[in-house]
């Protein structure tokens, strides 16, 4: 679904679980790390990393689906997204090249 809308052929697991987070964002608070879609927007954010950057959605993709899916806090959601993709390059020592 999600992956067909633009450039990039993104990994058909991310997909999944974007999905399966804007099912779960409807039904819970996305920013109460006790909250399912909290977990599966840190399982996309983490599978994110691991995908070549042609495979993972573009800040501008990311933040068109979740208009789109009408999630609220996009601005927080983005940030933890970009956020997130920058920690695990610096974890990995890969933060002097790493591109979201």
């Amino acid at each position: 679904m999600c992956e067909k809308q633009f450039n990039r052929q993104v990994d058909k697991r991310l997909s999944l679980i974007l999905n399966k987070f804007l099912d779960e964002s409807n039904k819970s608070n996305v920013s109460n790390v006790e909250s399912i879609s909290y977990v599966f927007y840190n399982e996309f954010i983490i599978e994110s990393f691991n995908v070549p950057q042609q495979k993972r959605y573009s800040i501008s993709q990311l933040s068109e689906i979740l208009r789109e899916s009408e999630v609220d806090n996009i601005a927080y959601l983005i940030t933890r997204y970009m956020d997130g993709l920058y920690l695990l390059a610096q974890l990995h020592k890969e933060d002097h090249f790493f591109y979201p």
